[in-house]
């Protein structure tokens, strides 16, 4: 994955082959919904929009529906509904709180999502850096939504000499 987020910077930089290739695998690509995905955050709609044709022919074959709104309900696509759970507000937590409700195996994807959401309302939590490769969906495949904007919203890791 971190290889097609070089490609959607360098196509952003002006690079027509990145641009091309992204567009290709989406096409043909094993991963091409998490490529899609990665297009539709970091793309204008213009360079994607048309690939809506694709992504509506390939979807059946996907083992689960996608999760993010983005690219998916533009094509027509249905996406993951998680249906309302009334759950306590995680908003009194405390930042540390809400990390350990991220680290724990046993919290629910669906609490978790709802912990990103109150930290991406928060000052930057640099306590999740450790804990992202463990905050997928349920079968691992794709990063929980939410995830993605609280890690972006660290900004670039600072080097300490």
């Amino acid at each position: 994955m971190r290889a097609c987020e070089v490609l959607v910077l360098l196509a952003l930089a002006g690079s027509g082959d990145a641009r091309e290739g992204l567009r290709v695998y989406v096409r043909q690509g094993e991963h091409w919904v998490r490529v899609l995905e990665s297009l539709a955050a970091g793309w204008p709609p213009a360079w994607w929009e048309d690939l809506g044709g694709t992504a509506r022919a390939r979807i059946g074959a996907e083992a689960e529906l996608p999760w993010f709104s983005e690219p998916w309900t533009r094509f027509g696509i249905e996406v993951q509904n998680r249906p309302f759970v009334a759950r306590s507000s995680l908003a009194g937590c405390s930042t540390a709180e809400l990390l350990a409700l991220l680290a724990d195996i046993r919290t629910e994807g669906a609490t978790k999502v709802d912990a990103l959401r109150v930290l991406n309302s928060r000052k930057p939590a640099e306590g999740l850096i450790p804990l992202v490769p463990s905050l997928g969906t349920s079968g691992g495949n794709r990063p929980l939504p939410l995830l993605r904007r609280a890690v972006e919203r660290l900004g670039p890791v600072r080097r300490i000499m």
